[in-house]
């Protein structure tokens, strides 16, 4: 047999490879972050980093961390004095190369080699492999985003970077409450849905009005009974797992992946919770209460009102309601109040002898609405009095004329009798 030589070319271009890329650069492959974590403060500074425990940092993709505020952080000054104040975060990178063998930048042009006081910070908390590194940043500075560039020194090849992102932290705040949405797998369990209208949020309220007469069924949790079953979907502009909610403000539970289930199966998402109610039970109102990192920040009040055919209810005796266009509250008297109410007497029209109505009802005698009316009439109602008083001045001027009219025929009937009996004599 012929021994076959390896072709000269074929074992340069193989020395070449292996010169161009050491063996570090085979074992990290070019990356080193492996991991991004929170700090863990150390009895020595805990008081000193007064935001830890007040920010979560989320998992490390595609070269992206985002770290999330929970509650407000506080300013407060570094221990490094030319650094000066700020919302401090801190993180720490976890990399598969020593750090002595590596250079840090953190505009990717000017970089600073890391060495064991890099190490020994890291230690301080919770790092200190060797191979972990922290970095500190002003949360309220990071805007878009702050990278970190690595690469490799004394026959290292690495080169890797990550970019670290900030949401600041945002009050919980309910934006909406909507009415659920069967499907075909609950439709024929919730048997009132569609009998009830829910109103819009507004100042912390939401109004569920009955449409028709609801109905009474058991909920499919044995312990909670049977009754008129009405639900609403809650939205809140965070996570529902991040949130606890109450129904009296004092005991509070967890939400949990569950309640985002059930949401779902009615037209909610991760950030809706459904609050199911007996509605004869709702009376004057029921608070649900929502809590964010230990303090309560929202809540939301749900109203009832039953079914009549009717229509709405009127307000009870007593009770303050406002009437349409009218900015003011008018409370209608209670039956049998301690204060009786005047009746008013219609004025009765002028009729003739025949008893016909003589007050014609197309005149427009003055429109109390129109405040024009009267605005320059002399006869307005400080002219009363006199208007009154001509009135007066001639029903009185009637008497005499009435009484000269009367005079002067008796003096012309006792004329005529005495002319009469004159002719009388002379015939």
């Amino acid at each position: 047999m012929k021994r076959r030589k390896i072709p000269f070319m074929l074992l340069a271009l193989v020395f070449v490879f292996a010169t161009a890329f050491p063996a570090t650069a085979f074992a990290a492959g070019g990356n080193t972050i492996n991991e991004v974590t929170a700090i863990t403060p150390s009895p020595s500074n805990e008081a000193e980093l007064v935001n830890e425990g007040k920010y979560t940092v989320g998992a490390l993709e595609n070269g992206q961390v985002m770290i999330t505020a929970n509650e407000e952080l506080e300013t407060y000054a570094s221990s490094n004095t030319s650094q000066g104040e700020g919302q401090w975060v801190g993180v720490l990178i976890h990399t598969d190369e020593w750090l002595n063998n590596m250079e840090y930048s953190t505009d990717g042009e000017t970089y600073h080699h890391l060495t064991d006081a890099d190490d020994n910070e890291a230690a301080s908390v919770g790092g200190g492999d060797g191979k972990t590194l922290v970095y500190w940043l002003k949360s309220e500075q990071i805007g878009a985003g702050k990278t970190l560039y690595l690469k490799g020194i004394n026959g290292s090849a690495v080169q890797d970077q990550v970019t670290i992102n900030f949401t600041p932290y945002e009050p919980v705040e309910i934006t909406d409450v909507t009415g659920i949405t069967t499907a075909a797998d609950n439709e024929d369990e919730l048997v009132n849905e569609g009998k009830y209208t829910v109103g819009a949020l507004a100042d912390g309220k939401v109004m569920i009005t009955a449409d028709e007469e609801l109905t009474a069924y058991p909920s499919s949790v044995a312990s909670q009974g049977e009754g008129q079953w009405v639900g609403v979907l809650i939205h809140a502009n965070k996570l529902l797992t991040d949130l606890q909610y109450s129904t009296d403000g004092e005991t509070y539970y967890p939400l949990t992946q569950a309640d985002i289930d059930e949401a779902a199966t009615i037209g909610g998402d991760d950030h809706s919770l459904v609050y199911w109610l007996k509605s004869e039970e709702i009376g004057d109102g029921k608070t649900l209460y929502l809590m964010d990192n230990g303090e309560v920040v929202t809540s939301v009040d749900i109203l009832f009102t039953p079914y009549s055919e009717d229509g709405p209810e009127q307000p009870a005796p007593g009770e303050a309601t406002t009437i349409p266009g009218n900015t003011e509250q008018t409370t209608i008297p209670a039956i049998g109040g301690s204060t009786p109410v005047e009746k008013i007497e219609p004025t009765p029209a002028i009729t003739d002898s025949t008893g016909t109505d003589d007050q014609d009802d197309s005149e427009v005698k003055g429109d109390p609405a129109d405040p024009d009316v009267n605005e320059n009439d002399d006869d307005s109602a400080s002219d009363d009095d006199s208007v009154l008083g001509e009135e007066a001045k001639t029903s009185d001027a009637a008497n005499p004329m009435m009484f000269v009219i009367i005079m002067l025929a008796a003096a012309g009937l006792v004329t005529a009798v005495l002319v009469s009996r004159k002719m009388k004599r002379t015939n």
